[in-house]
């Protein structure tokens, strides 16, 4: 049975379930980042690099892609180093703002 909140994903993974594109809409892109997350790393696991990739393989042929869309998305934290990747903490739906909104219009 397939899960109602990945329902979806067909459009963007193929049966062998590699990623045929990115979504265009951020909301589906988060959907699928997510859904990749989720099977690729568990809460208060820590991946290195070369284990991180070894889980994105199956998902793509572009590791390095895919690894850096999961940290920019923040499913994924990674050391500074890049030496070690966690479980991330993206925003809620809707709680990000864009930087233009915080400008104070009073300041010089």
């Amino acid at each position: 049975m397939t899960d109602p909140h990945h329902a979806d994903l067909s459009k963007w993974i193929d049966d062998k379930g590699r990623i045929r594109q990115y979504p265009r809409r951020a909301a589906d892109r988060a959907t699928l980042l997510k859904f990749i997350a989720d099977k690729v790393i568990a809460t208060g696991e820590v991946l290195t690099e070369e284990q991180l990739n070894k889980r994105l393989a199956p998902f793509t042929d572009d590791v390095a892609a895919l690894r850096r869309y999961l940290v920019v998305a923040e499913h994924l934290d990674r050391t500074r180093d890049g030496s070690a990747y966690t479980e991330g903490s993206p925003p809620p739906r809707g709680s990000v703002e864009h930087p233009a909104q915080n400008v104070d219009s009073a300041s010089p």
